[in-house]
């Protein structure tokens, strides 16, 4: 579907809800081959980088967990190391999704370059959302789920627009007048995923459980970690959607349009 055919079967000033949950999970279809490796590559590696400081603490109460400084310190080295690949993560996503949403061929050695080139500022900005949205969210939630909602294409402006720190004005602006539409998006999305995540781990738990006789330890970590890997690489793609979509809306800028910023 081109991009005028897109926009005119949505509608004008609509985000067109429905039909961006269709176009996002098409997008994840065709690539599914790639955003799931990705994702699950990179969530194993840090499981098991957190495994190998905690051990079978990952499995334990969050008392046991952190009855030590040293625990503590452990733990807040791997958020640290999580968010530096998840931004790695969420840049390469990303930009394969641009790509596959275009019909274009997939360039690997570009989305790495691209994704490493854009993780330190991912980085940044993500600590700074990740304070400000929970200030947020203890000022009785509502500042906290606004300020998602405005920063909610920060990753594809970042990586596609190159536009640094004014990522976060950027992606305020692109989500303003839209922001209660987006929020209905996401819950859709986050349903389907949580309706999708529930089927598979239901179906690999019982397996599991079958096999070793218990759901607990090292393997029933990975089976959560390799099903979060699928959720984790929609929502990525779901942002490259929904902002090819505010960009049609705010500016008349389709995709194929897009592709002369990044191309």
């Amino acid at each position: 579907m081109s991009d005028v055919q897109s926009s005119q079967s949505i509608g004008k000033d609509s985000l067109g809800i429905l039909q961006l949950l269709s176009e996002s999970v098409s997008v994840y279809l065709k690539g599914i081959w790639l955003f799931i490796p990705v994702s699950a590559a990179l969530l194993v590696g840090l499981t098991l980088l957190n495994y190998a400081v905690f051990g079978n603490l990952l499995t334990a109460s969050p008392e046991e967990m952190f009855a030590s400084p040293w625990a503590i310190a452990g733990f807040i080295s791997s958020i640290l190391v999580g968010i530096v690949a998840s931004a790695f993560m969420v840049g390469f996503l990303a930009l394969a999704a641009y790509d596959i949403r275009l019909g274009r061929s997939i360039r690997m050695g570009t989305y790495v370059a691209v994704a490493i080139r854009s993780a330190p500022m991912l980085f940044v900005l993500s600590l700074i959302m990740g304070i400000a949205i929970s200030i947020g969210m203890l000022l009785l939630v509502v500042p906290g789920v606004i300020l998602m909602l405005m920063w909610s294409v920060v990753a594809p402006v970042v990586v596609i627009e190159r536009a640094g720190f004014g990522s976060l004005s950027r992606s305020s602006g692109l989500t303003k007048g839209f922001r209660w539409p987006i929020l209905g998006f996401y819950v859709l999305a986050f349903l389907a995923m949580m309706i999708v995540g529930a089927i598979l781990g239901g179906v690999a738990g019982f397996g599991f459980s079958a096999l070793f006789q218990t759901p607990t330890g090292f393997g029933f970590l990975m089976m959560q970690t390799l099903i979060n890997s699928i959720t984790t690489a929609y929502f990525s793609v779901a942002q490259v959607s929904l902002f090819a979509r505010l960009k049609e809306l705010k500016e008349g800028v389709g995709m194929s349009d897009l592709a002369e910023i990044f191309g």
